[in-house]
This record gives structure tokens, C-alpha cells and sequence, in this order.
């Protein structure tokens, strides 16, 4: 069950948030659970996401900037409800879009939609619903590739790590993500600061 903690980075590499993660394969495909807080250890949000066959999000929950998510895909769309943290439900707001999965907050989602790209290499042009620090959301889409993978030997033994390529295709910005496993090691304002276990290889049965 990989384990560690993720740093989210703001301007000039400086430490906004950390994320404490874990997760490993579970009854209906993967699943990924954190616990998100400030450098001085005060509590900002959580993530739990259920990913299924062929990485289809089954389950996501999100917590983050007092509002609250809960969502997943149903056949074509991704529906949610997306409500203050501390009101009832008679006041959330439901919300749908054709799209295949969230993105933002958590570095599981870029996990989440690694799953989704061939192996072969060929593009995969992604529709998602971005949550910003306080659960907006909005339509964007993207281009995934998978560029390379190759093995490097670690403190934790030797792990297989995949880049992709990732295009915004509204403004044609790219990053590389690196990913071994299910655990990103880096990314665009996210860095791997430890890892208390080897990544799983619970996402190569999903595909």
C-alpha cells in the first residue's frame, strides 16, 4: 500500500500545502484517500477517489476551502453535488457535464486520467471538470501522451516510471508528468517529498 506525503508548490517553489496520501487497490478497482493541511499542520481538505475498470471514476469525494463535493461518472457524464462544508442538504447545488473525470486539487487525478492514455502512445484528447482551491469547477480540455517509460533504481528498489505529455488545448500550455505506478513523482506545482512505500501496480489491472 504506497504511503507518503506530496507537496503542493506555489510561486518560487515555496510549499503551500502538504498532502498525506495512501492508497492500493480495493474491492471495485483503486483506491486513493488524503488528507491535505497547511506547512504549520492546520487541516484544509481531503480527497478519496474510487477508480474502476478502465480508470473510470467511480466514487470521488472532495473537501477543500469549506465546500464539500461528492461525484462520479455515470455512462457518458460526471455528475456531482457540490455544497457549502457546514450546511445541509436541502442547500447543495447539483451539477453535470459530458466529461470523463475531474482534475485539480490532488495529484491523484493526474493519476486518475494516466489511466485513461494508451499504452501505444497514441494521443488521447480528454474532456475534464477542473476543481479549483475552493471546488469550482470548470469545463477544460486536454491532450495526454505517453512519451517514454523507462526503470530507475531507488531506495525503495527498482521502479518503472512513465512520462506523459499534458496540453492544455485552450492555450496550448504542456508539462511532463512523471508517474511510477500510482504515485506522481513529479508534476507542475507538485513534488513527491517522501514515500514510505513502493508505488502499487494496482492501475496496469484497471487498464
Amino acid at each position: 500500500m504506497p504511503a507518503g506525503t506530496y507537496e503542493h508548490l506555489g510561486a518560487g517553489g515555496v510549499v503551500r500545502l502538504l498532502e498525506r496520501f495512501r492508497c492500493a487497490a480495493g474491492g471495485s478497482g483503486w483506491r486513493y484517500v488524503s488528507e491535505l493541511s497547511t506547512p504549520d499542520g492546520r487541516d484544509v481538505g481531503s480527497v478519496d477517489l474510487t477508480l474502476g475498470v478502465g480508470g473510470l471514476q467511480l466514487r470521488v469525494s472532495v473537501r477543500s476551502g469549506g465546500w464539500s463535493v461528492r461525484g462520479g461518472v455515470s455512462g457518458r457524464e460526471l455528475l456531482w453535488v457540490r455544497r457549502p462544508g457546514d450546511t445541509n442538504a436541502a442547500e447543495a447545488r447539483e451539477e453535470r457535464e459530458q466529461a470523463q473525470g475531474f482534475t485539480g486539487v490532488s495529484p491523484a487525478f493526474l493519476v486518475a486520467t494516466a489511466a485513461l492514455v494508451p499504452r501505444t502512445g497514441e494521443p488521447l484528447r480528454v474532456r475534464l471538470v477542473e476543481l479549483s482551491d475552493v471546488l469550482g469547477a470548470r469545463r477544460l480540455d486536454q491532450q495526454w501522451r505517453l512519451t517514454g517509460t523507462d526503470s530507475h533504481r531507488a531506495d525503495l528498489g527498482v521502479v518503472e516510471v512513465s512520462a506523459y505529455e499534458r496540453i492544455d488545448l485552450e492555450t496550448a500550455e504542456r508539462e511532463t508528468v512523471h508517474i511510477a505506478g500510482d504515485v506522481v513523482l513529479a508534476a507542475a506545482s507538485i513534488g513527491l517529498a517522501e514515500l514510505d512505500s513502493p508505488p502499487g501496480r494496482a492501475l496496469h489491472d484497471l487498464r
